[in-house]
């Protein structure tokens, strides 16, 4: 095989869309549809918290939100099974996350989009 003849497979660009404005309900509804032993990512901050269940995650993998007053990326990577959250202020910007093609670390910024890894790059 010719490496030139190759393509990438798996989703395009926004692919896997991020969530930018989450919707959140009491503990007691969202038992309606989640199971006692549903793993969650918790984010607290000032007092705030919010938790991203992974069942949610794995299809979107980066939630962009304000928890406590601090704009943060609630990222997701079910290839390794691990959950971060970020600061989502650099400088004096605020960065709007988004995955692209298939690297599991290449978070993107929809404010100024480009290729470069913006974990790379931090």
């Amino acid at each position: 095989m010719v490496i030139s003849d190759s393509f990438s497979g798996g989703p395009g660009k926004d692919g896997i869309p991020a969530i930018d404005n989450p919707q959140f309900e009491s503990a007691e509804d969202a038992g309606q549809w989640l199971v006692d032993n549903e793993p969650v990512q918790i984010v607290d901050i000032n007092g705030e918290v919010k938790a991203y269940p992974l069942g949610i995650l794995i299809w979107h993998e980066i939630v962009n939100n304000t928890v406590g007053g601090v704009p943060v990326v609630a990222t997701y990577c079910p290839l390794c099974n691990s959950a971060l959250t970020f600061d989502r202020r650099l400088g004096d910007r605020l960065l709007d996350l988004w995955r692209q093609r298939q690297s599991p670390v290449q978070r993107h910024d929809h404010v100024r989009p480009s290729d470069r890894d913006l974990v790379a790059a931090a």
